[in-house]
């Protein structure tokens, strides 16, 4: 089973959609379930989910706010492979992700790199890519303030086929 564990942003799925159709080329791969990425796990074998959910329910932790700031893109080979938004720096975001990271270790390897981010395109063929970049996609900022009161995490299947991934929640932790 391919694995992560994520915060769900779903409740934000029309603004996306909106900031999708009005930015981008038609001709990339929209995303349609709409999540920040807190660690990847990979393959994990089915025996060993229960150990997990157990070891994330023993996360103690308090809601927190995040805000969304600017679009922006992660590039392969000067080219723009990746569309997002991003989030503006949080601390409580950064200890929640430290706390998941330690409760894992070592069944799971500590991530280096911690960058928050809801994936809203994946580019996949060069005549798009072209597209994008006269997009200067990284030059625009959210116009209207979005907030999120982040209350749960979940962990999360992620099956893939041929139409793109497909989510399926398998635990939630709710925070205080």
């Amino acid at each position: 089973m391919r694995c992560f564990i994520a915060i769900n942003y779903n409740a934000f799925s029309d603004y996306f959609r909106k900031s999708q159709n009005l930015i981008f080329p038609k001709d990339v791969t929209f995303v349609s379930s709409f999540h920040l990425t807190l660690k990847f796990l990979g393959d994990v074998k089915k025996e060993h989910l229960k150990l997990i959910i157990e070891k994330l329910k023993k996360i103690n932790f308090s809601s927190f706010t995040l805000d969304l700031s600017r679009y922006g893109e992660f590039v392969y080979e000067n080219k723009p492979k990746i569309i997002w938004v991003g989030l503006k720096e949080n601390e409580e975001l950064k200890k929640l992700h430290e706390k998941i990271e330690s409760c894992l270790y070592p069944q799971f390897k500590r991530e280096t790199r911690f960058f928050p981010h809801i994936t809203l395109a994946r580019i996949k063929n060069s005549k798009t890519d072209s597209n994008i970049k006269s997009l200067s996609i990284t030059s625009h900022q959210i116009e209207e303030a979005k907030s999120m009161k982040i209350n749960s995490f979940e962990l999360v299947e992620s099956i893939l086929t041929k139409t793109g991934p497909k989510y399926l929640v398998l635990a939630e932790f709710e925070l205080n």
